[in-house]
């Protein structure tokens, strides 16, 4: 009975250790940039500076799949990382 409830620890132990192993490499290679990336900063309109909101309203395809806004103010197309985008 002991040997049994050591080895089922160990075993859970060992799942949890994978665990979070994985995730700390998940975490640590998930792209930063690129259509694929993520960004949690405040992003801003590159010609005119005004703020993008923070809820968005994809205006086609593309920024429905991959992110990005068009500026309320002057009509600028951005991507999620503030960067224009030529049309």
């Amino acid at each position: 009975m002991g040997s049994e409830f050591f080895s089922a620890m160990m075993i859970s132990l060992l799942v949890i250790i994978i665990g979070v192993v994985l995730m700390a490499i998940i975490i640590k290679k998930w792209p930063r940039s690129g259509k694929m990336g993520i960004n949690l900063k405040t992003v801003y309109c590159p010609q005119c500076g005004a703020k993008a909101p923070a809820m968005r309203k994809p205006a086609n395809l593309r920024q429905a799949l991959w992110g990005g806004w068009t500026c309320s103010q002057c009509g600028c197309e951005f991507d999620k990382y503030g960067n224009e985008i030529s049309r």
